[in-house]
């Protein structure tokens, strides 16, 4: 090593130290790339037709619910917020039309309505969430939808059992119908939806068999809290006497994986 760098001229060490600014700069771009903060909402809503109805009706149909006020309404005019048309004849071949569990609906689809809404500016109420899904729910009306897949939580509705769940929950933004948690073949655990309201969903390491009641517990605490507070929970979660923690790192936007530690009190 020192006889290489004994050997580069001053151009040499110029070049060099270029790379390396650009390496550092790079690196701390990436890392910044993955950790920053994600909201984000998207519901599929699964149409025979295709084409997109009149957004005007859907409009006047929103704000006729009882859980829509002026204040969720004006996000119709947000930036963050989109409606879009996915034509099924041309994404024939793409993963989440062929998966076993959505390929039946798709089938029966011509397009997919995409309510869609991200910021990448911290927000401080659920008010978004309350909105889409008013959205999505008087869409699938208006067009005599096939289903709603959530696609950031990784779910089909039918449209019976989303009205259902509007006309329940007029404000419809609690923890049980947004987030999934599932535990895996590999003995991992996923927790989708929590991206909805600025919380990276979860993917963890495997958990020792002996572990799995244990850690799903925790899990499921870490995310309840999570979601209520709009905020990764940090605290210690206390079972058994112990307290446990989840060690978070960022993977992509909206995303992390996680390790669970235990620390047992002196």
């Amino acid at each position: 090593m020192d006889e290489w760098c004994r050997a580069l001229t001053p151009a040499g060490f110029f070049i060099t130290a270029v790379f390396v600014a650009l390496g550092i700069v790079l690196a701390r771009y990436l890392n910044n790339q993955k950790g920053k903060y994600l909201a984000h909402v998207e519901y599929w809503v699964l149409s025979p037709d295709t084409k997109l109805p009149d957004l005007t009706e859907t409009m006047a149909a929103v704000m006729q619910s009882p859980g829509i006020g002026p204040t969720e309404g004006l996000l119709f005019s947000d930036i963050r917020f989109k409606i879009g048309l996915i034509l099924s004849s041309k994404n024939k071949n793409a993963e989440i039309v062929n998966r076993s569990e959505y390929r039946d609906a798709f089938e029966l689809s011509g397009s997919a309505i995409r309510v869609q809404y991200s910021s990448e500016s911290k927000l401080d109420s659920k008010k978004h969430l309350q909105f889409c899904v008013h959205v999505a729910g008087a869409l699938a009306h208006q067009v005599g939808a096939v289903g709603i897949l959530d696609m950031v939580a990784d779910r089909l509705w039918s449209v019976t059992e989303f009205q259902e769940f509007l006309n329940r929950k007029h404000q419809a933004t609690a923890f049980d119908d947004h987030v999934i948690v599932t535990q895996q073949d590999d003995l991992t655990f996923v927790v989708r939806g929590l991206q909805k309201v600025g919380v990276p969903d979860l993917s963890t390491l495997p958990v020792e068999r002996d572990k799995l009641l244990l850690a799903r517990t925790v899990i499921d605490r870490y995310a309840a809290a999570s979601w209520d507070s709009m905020s990764p929970m940090t605290e210690p979660i206390v079972e058994y006497g112990d307290e446990f923690i989840l060690l978070r790192a960022a993977q992509k936007p909206g995303s992390e994986s996680a390790r669970l530690l235990r620390r047992q009190p002196k």
